[in-house]
């Protein structure tokens, strides 16, 4: 993964935890999270699996914890794995 892809997905996992904050409901959250997986995705297809609802709401339920965990998600090195 590049410099600049890393950097772009640390920020969308900043971007997407204030987006979660600002949803007025539990759909609209959900559809912010699933948006920035699609964004996740197209920046590093080989990395971000689809979510399902189970992870989704897992990660709603920890929403102090959003971008650490996003991170973890996204930026995990399948060489260390």
């Amino acid at each position: 993964m590049t410099e600049e892809t890393r950097d772009a997905l640390v920020q969308l996992a900043v971007l997407t935890a204030v987006q979660v904050e600002r949803a007025p409901g539990p759909v609209e959250r959900r559809l912010v999270l699933l948006r920035a997986f699609a964004e996740a995705r197209r920046l590093n297809p080989a990395l971000v699996e689809e979510p399902d609802l189970s992870l989704l709401n897992g990660l709603l339920r920890q929403r102090e914890a959003l971008v650490p965990n996003l991170q973890a998600l996204w930026l995990e090195d399948p060489e260390a794995s």
